[in-house]
């Protein structure tokens, strides 16, 4: 993992990783040992159809989508869906 003090959870809040080990690019090259961050709000129901994705882009943090986007009455309303970021 990167030591990097703007992906600590102290500034992006909490979240976990799931380790995907080596992962080849599309335009060659791998990264050895990568990790995925992510943050889930909401409940994912039984039959698994209210997940909706928001992949964070460039910045690699969830953090500005739940300040901006996620929470009751907002765009993507964890009453209402199950949001991985």
């Amino acid at each position: 993992m990167v030591d990097n003090p703007h992906y600590s959870q102290e500034t992006n809040g909490p979240y976990e990783t799931h380790g995907l080990g080596r992962f080849s690019l599309e335009e060659g090259g791998d990264l050895s040992d990568c990790h995925l961050a992510y943050a889930t709000f909401g409940r994912l129901n039984n039959s698994k159809s209210n997940a909706i994705l928001v992949p964070t882009w460039y910045g690699g943090a969830s953090k500005i989508m739940e300040q901006a986007y996620i929470g009751e009455g907002r765009g993507l309303d964890p009453q209402k869906g199950f949001i991985a970021t």
